[in-house]
């Protein structure tokens, strides 16, 4: 699915706000074309994106991601000490 706009990309990522989406796209490579002003991406390249962030490191993004159905949330593991 193509989307377009800030508030659709920015929704899709768990409601991070459009500053916090333009820094991650200048530090981090988020996968977003700015075209004629207007952002634009597609949900598979979003879940490609914080997958493969969330495997490098302990990104803060995992909540985010978690809550946006973009990655399943991992359960706690249950008798461990």
């Amino acid at each position: 699915m193509i989307l377009r706009g800030w508030k659709e990309i920015t929704k899709t990522l768990g409601g991070m706000s459009e500053n916090t989406a333009r820094r991650l796209i200048e530090e981090n490579g988020l996968p977003i074309t700015i075209l004629g002003g207007k952002p634009m991406t597609t949900q598979s390249d979003l879940e490609e994106w914080v997958s493969r962030m969330c495997q490098e490191n302990s990104c803060r993004l995992k909540a985010h991601a978690a809550s946006a159905g973009l990655i399943r949330a991992q359960k706690p593991l249950v008798g461990l000490n």
